[in-house]
């Protein structure tokens, strides 16, 4: 059984409104309604690709104060990942932890 993270990545999405200029961002906080905007930009941006993966709903780890996904392949073929998105946009993904996840 692995317990090493293949990718952790610092996002920080920028949201722009007409308060803030291009540059900036804000301090966002990461909520269920966009946890997985972190997730995608943060596979797609290790050189993966977030199209080829069947997410299922997050879950929110109170004690941690961060989100847990689980995740596979959409070909069905290929390993299990676990995904954690702590509340400042910190992505921690481990593949092939445990398949029975």
């Amino acid at each position: 059984m692995k317990n090493n993270p293949t990718t952790q990545i610092w996002i920080q999405l920028q949201v722009n409104n007409n308060n803030e200029s291009e540059n900036e961002i804000p301090n966002t906080k990461v909520t269920r309604d966009n946890v997985f905007d972190y997730v995608i930009k943060g596979i797609n941006d290790s050189d993966g690709d977030a199209s080829l993966i069947r997410f299922q709903e997050p879950t929110y780890e109170a004690n941690s104060d961060r989100w847990f996904i689980v995740a596979t392949n959409k070909s069905g073929v290929g390993t299990t990942y676990k995904i954690y998105v702590d509340n400042t946009g910190h992505v921690t993904i481990y593949e092939g932890v445990n398949d029975n996840v």
